[in-house]
């Protein structure tokens, strides 16, 4: 396994290398902001559409090791790379606060871009979740599609929270294992 830092010997950046990039374009965009802080419609939607060809250019790699006969491979697989609120507002140079802030009142100007990246993100999420491509238990809860039910006794005295678990459907049990009772 490479460095956080470094390089792999295929030349493909280390998660260091991604995340110094990302936090250098920031930068720029840090200083662009001081001296012109004025975001139109049209130069964030420019900068969402940059973050979202980044991701799909820059997916997360596992990486397999694999031995058959005494021969070892090692093996990179491509990964889904989960986009999201935080990680846009740092490619483009703000802060998750000030983009919280353009969806409500703060920029009505910038309001339906803001609103269809943040669509982007939810279905690019949700979709490689329904996919197996991402764990579907943890996007669940960021998307907030936990599935709950409030129960309370019939005199009001007591309370309970019921939260419903998906089943995995055989996802994660061996194939001959499949439909057959434990």
């Amino acid at each position: 396994m490479n460095s956080f830092n470094e390089d792999d010997s295929e030349g493909n950046p280390g998660v260091g290398q991604n995340w110094r990039e990302r936090w250098l374009r920031s930068m720029t965009l840090h200083d662009q902001l001081t001296v012109d802080p004025a975001w139109t419609p049209e130069n964030l939607l420019q900068a969402c559409s940059e973050y979202f060809q980044w991701n799909a250019d820059n997916p997360l790699y596992e990486e397999r090791v694999n031995v058959f006969k005494g021969d070892v491979t090692r093996y990179r697989i491509p990964r889904v790379r989960a986009m999201s609120i935080r990680a846009l507002a740092l490619y483009i140079g703000v802060s998750s606060r000030m983009w919280r802030d353009w969806s409500h009142t703060a920029r009505e100007d910038l309001r339906q871009v803001v609103e269809w990246a943040n669509d982007v993100i939810y279905q690019q999420k949700f979709e490689a979740a329904a996919a197996d491509m991402l764990n579907a238990t943890l996007v669940m809860r960021d998307l907030g599609l936990a599935d709950k039910q409030e129960v309370t006794s019939p005199d009001g005295s007591a309370k309970a929270i019921i939260q419903y678990q998906l089943p995995d459907n055989g996802r994660d049990t061996p194939a001959d294992d499949v439909g057959q009772g434990s």
